[in-house]
């Protein structure tokens, strides 16, 4: 199979890593689209990140490399509703940090239309 072009970053890039739509299971006894599943779309967002930047889950294993999620930073802006349709976009912006190969990434959400 071949590969995927890498994607070259600038800082200001945003690439766009998962499309979804809020279906009514999805929501809470409010109506709205539930925290955990936030949490399952910018998960989803962040193996397309890594994707594009080179890291390849299915050599994980064999390269010996891995990552971690270490702390999530979310700022709730608007609700969403079963029969929304939510896009999230990616971007590394920064890497480094007191270990070596960190990376900092960050995801935005919003409805796609």
């Amino acid at each position: 199979m071949e590969r995927a072009a890498r994607v070259r970053y600038s800082p200001r890039m945003e690439y766009e890593s998962a499309r979804t739509v809020v279906y009514p299971w999805a929501c809470d006894s409010m109506g709205h689209f539930a925290t955990q599943n936030y949490m399952k779309v910018f998960d989803d967002a962040t193996y397309h990140l890594l994707g594009a930047l080179g890291y390849s889950l299915r050599d994980a294993h064999t390269t010996r490399r891995g990552w971690a999620d270490v702390s999530h930073k979310i700022n709730y802006l608007s609700e969403l509703r079963a029969g929304d349709l939510l896009v999230a976009w990616s971007s590394p912006p920064g890497a480094g940090g007191p270990a070596a190969g960190r990376l900092r990434g960050a995801h935005r959400s919003g409805r796609a239309f």
